[in-house]
């Protein structure tokens, strides 16, 4: 399952709202790794891909979300795993500082990954 995930996440044309759902799903199966290896490969991809990337992030880590959207209790990965995600989240923000949208999630992203990641990293 999860490789036909990737393979829609990675092909193009997925309408932004079914890219949300696959990094979702995506996310359920593997964790966070998942989701910092798609951010990496979809940089400079369009924003549509890197604002469900950026928005399952926030489903794992803010734990004020509750319910069935939740994703707490995921594979966070190891901690350099989540350092290296903070350098992609803040990249997605100034490869896209144009998309409002991106700006705002990826700061949530850094407000919530800020906790996780040891202090000289950041």
């Amino acid at each position: 399952a999860l490789e036909a995930l990737r393979h829609w996440i990675r092909g193009a044309g997925a309408p932004r709202r079914l890219q949300k759902y696959l990094f979702w799903a995506a996310a359920a199966i593997a964790g966070l790794p998942f989701v910092t290896e798609e951010l990496r490969l979809h940089l400079g991809s369009s924003a549509g891909v890197i604002d469900a990337g950026l928005c399952t992030i926030i489903d794992i880590l803010d734990e004020d979300i509750e319910g069935e959207y939740s994703l707490s209790g995921v594979d966070l990965g190891a901690e350099t795993d989540l350092s290296t995600l903070y350098g992609i989240v803040v990249e997605t923000m100034r490869a896209h500082a144009g998309a409002p949208e991106i700006s705002g999630r990826g700061s949530h992203c850094i407000g919530l990954l800020s906790p996780l990641v040891p202090p000289p990293t950041l």
